[in-house]
């Protein structure tokens, strides 16, 4: 087997688990979820009906309209 760089070739040599190298792939697949649940997704807040009066009409008069 043949590697592009001396640096994987080492590993593989000395049979060192690629899980164990943080610039691996199967390291960042693995180690995905711990990054996720520090990072969570922010949730926008739903929009609250509410309701306010006009200049010179009350909240009542335009409920009746």
């Amino acid at each position: 087997m043949e590697f592009m760089a001396p640096k994987p070739a080492t590993s593989k040599h000395q049979q060192v688990e690629a899980s164990k190298f943080t610039w691996t792939a199967m390291y960042r697949k693995q180690h995905k979820d711990i990054a996720q649940e520090v990072v969570a997704k922010r949730h926008r807040a739903t929009k609250k009906p509410y309701s306010r009066s006009i200049v010179g009409a009350t909240l009542e008069l335009i409920q009746k309209k």
